[in-house]
Parts: structure tokens; sequence; C-alpha cells
């Protein structure tokens, strides 16, 4: 009686989980997957494993091992790629906030200004111009940064041109003037604009956890998003492909039927071993 339901569960044709892992999308067949959750808040740590091993999480009764697959595909893990964007953040921020107490600086010791009066020229504005993700969030945000980031580099050149004109206005109250909308309205502006991107930046990930089962064996498995649950089309396995998963943890390359994406298909089986 059980072979006869076991060969009817492996006729099943079950649909496919789709997820994300930074730019590449994966798939694995649910026919194996018990699970789909949050990471939780607590992961036991095990001492002396790969460091792709993140520990122990307990779901349902379980205790299931779990795995990053960001290390364990030798990239940079959610943790770090977050911690690296805080740090340029903050780094874009000190650009300005030194570039403003250098204008400030050389007006009140009457010394040349050598900074770059072209927001596209500064640290920030070579950043700005060249960042790049597929956050659509962050995108958005940032679009926001571009009008007071311009007005506070037009500072500088209200400043020059309040210096070589002051026949014609109150030099003093002009240059009053410029500081105070530059340090009191468009500094903290721009400032508070990168500090909620970084907020955005976090929101944006929300690692999920899949949990395979296999013969009352668990693996859990760390992922970016997961996307969707579809069919799929395998490609055709040429040599090419077969060399190029052969020693890794992909088996296969498929496309969806969604949105006609190239799909990487796990290996679940080599996951399940890592354990």
């Amino acid at each position: 009686m059980y072979e006869e339901a076991q060969e009817e569960f492996e006729e099943i044709e079950f649909p496919w989980l789709v997820f994300k892992i930074k730019e590449n999308l994966y798939t694995v067949n649910s026919r194996t997957i018990t699970s789909i959750v949050m990471l939780p808040e607590k992961v036991t740590k095990v001492p002396n494993v790969p460091n792709y091993m993140l520990g122990l999480i307990h779901l349902r009764g379980n205790v299931i091992p779990l795995t990053d697959l960001r290390l364990l595909f030798n990239m940079k893990s959610i943790t770090e790629e977050y911690e690296e964007f805080i740090k340029m953040i903050d780094d874009r921020k000190a650009d300005h906030t030194n570039w403003v107490n250098e204008l400030e600086r050389s007006v009140s010791h009457d010394d040349e200004f050598k900074l770059t009066t072209d927001p596209h020229q500064c640290a920030f504005g070579k950043w700005y111009d060249n960042f790049t993700t597929d956050i659509e969030a962050v995108n958005f945000h940032l679009k926001k940064i571009d009008e007071p980031h311009k007005k506070i580099h037009q500072a500088a050149i209200d400043v020059h041109n309040c210096t070589h004109d002051c026949d014609n206005c109150d030099r003093e109250k002009c240059l009053k003037d410029v500081f105070k909308e530059t340090k009191e309205k468009n500094m903290p502006y721009m400032l508070g604009l990168l500090d909620e991107m970084k907020e955005i930046f976090k929101l944006h990930y929300k690692e999920m956890v899949i949990v395979f089962e296999d013969d009352n064996s668990f693996m859990g498995i760390l992922v970016d998003e997961v996307l969707s649950v579809e069919n799929i089309t395998p490609y055709e396995e040429t040599e090419e492909i077969r060399k190029m998963c052969r020693e890794g943890f992909v088996k296969g390359v498929a496309k969806g039927h969604k949105n006609n994406d190239v799909l990487l298909i796990l290996d679940e089986e080599k996951i399940m071993n890592l354990a």
C-alpha cells in the first residue's frame, strides 16, 4: 500500500519554487519543500563548521540546519552587503559635511575655496551619478536628493558672487543668508534623506528560509526573496551547461513561464548532503 502511494506521489507534477539570490534567479521543485518562513530571530550557532552553515533553527518541533546560499556560492552575505551600504552612505554624508565646513572656513579666513562647485564632480556627485541598484524604492528615494544637493553646491557660487560684488549688496548679510539656507535647510534635508535611504535599503531585504525534507532529514536554505511558484521548461542540456554545472550546486537551466526568465535549477540533493 505504501509503495503504491509513493509511486502516485512521484508521478505528481509538482510546481517549481522560484527565488532570488543577488541578481540571479534559482528554482527548485516543491516536492521536497515542507516550509517557507521568514528568517527566525534565533539561530543557534554551531562551532567549527563552514561559514555558510549559519547554525540551527527550531521550527514546528524540528531542529533544522540552516545554510546561507550567498556564502555557499562565495557571495557577500546580506548583512555584509547592508553594512557596506551603510558605510558608503555615512561616507557620502561626511563628504558634504566636510565640503560645507570647508566653504565656511574659506570665507572666514578669506581663503580661496578650492573644492569643486560642480555637483557632478564632488565625491558625493560622482557616487550619485554612478550608483546603481535594482531596489526601485532606493532609486526613487535617491532622486529626491538631486535638488538639495545642487542647491548646496550653488551656495559656493553664491558666496563667490557675493564676495566679488560686495559694492551692490550687504556682504555680511548676504553670506549669513547663504550659510543659513545651506546649513539649516538644504544640508539637514539631504542628510535626512540619506538616513531614510538606509532604512529603505534594510526593509527591502526580507530573507526567507526554504525548508527541505527527505527521509525525515531536514535542511533549510537562506535566500534573498521568494518570488513565485510556477511551471518551468528546462533548456536542452548542452555540453557547455553540463561543464558549468558539474561541480557546483546547480544541475541545469530552465525558462520560467511567467516572465521567460533564465532560472538556475538548484541541486537539492547536494544541498541536503551539506549537513
